[in-house]
């Protein structure tokens, strides 16, 4: 995705980062179970930003509040305005890069 759209080298690697802690750390592992996870991102290559969402069934608990979990650290120093809420009874986080 961020080649082929020809995406900033350090805002390519925020994106992976983002990718890396919501999928794998956060909405995989849910509810200490693997989870049907949706991603979603859209480049703007206006304004240099990355929009995106993650939908993940699991738990319904809001990962942004764990203060000292290392993953939400990395995630809140890489991404902008994240923002969880439940969608039809799936967890959703957005935010911006």
């Amino acid at each position: 995705f961020a080649r082929k759209h020809m995406i900033p080298e350090k805002l390519m690697y925020k994106l992976l980062t983002v990718v890396e802690e919501l999928c794998i750390n956060t909405a995989f592992l849910a509810g200490n179970k693997r989870n049907n996870v949706e991603i979603n991102f859209e480049y703007s290559q206006e304004n240099q930003k990355i929009e995106f969402e993650v939908e993940y069934d699991g738990e319904t608990k809001d990962p942004l509040q764990e203060r000292n979990d290392i993953s939400i650290k990395l995630l809140r120093n890489a991404a902008d305005n994240c923002v969880y809420s439940i969608n039809n009874g799936k967890n959703h986080i957005e935010g911006s890069i």
